[in-house]
């Protein structure tokens, strides 16, 4: 399940939210690996230049922004497995 709380459709952000939750045997759960990689190998800063960028390029189109983030976590979560 997730939960997203904060957006509307003027493009005005209020303070927003996601939540996740699901099983732990679930795929969802290579998120939590993901954002440990980003901190011990120093990716977190290229991965926030990118979501910065995207978002002002796509501000009122969630789900271009997000398919525009997945080479990023594809390469990410492609060297978290060669770990």
């Amino acid at each position: 399940m997730s939960f997203g709380k904060g957006y509307n459709f003027n493009g005005v952000k209020e303070q927003i939210y996601h939540i996740h939750m699901c099983p732990k045997d679930n795929l969802m759960w290579e998120q939590v690996d993901f954002r440990d990689y980003l901190i011990s190998n120093h990716r977190a800063k290229a991965y926030e230049e990118l979501k910065i960028e995207l978002a002002s390029k796509y501000r009122n189109d969630r789900g271009e922004y997000l398919l525009s983030k997945t080479n990023f976590i594809n390469e990410t979560l492609n060297l978290i497995k060669k770990t």
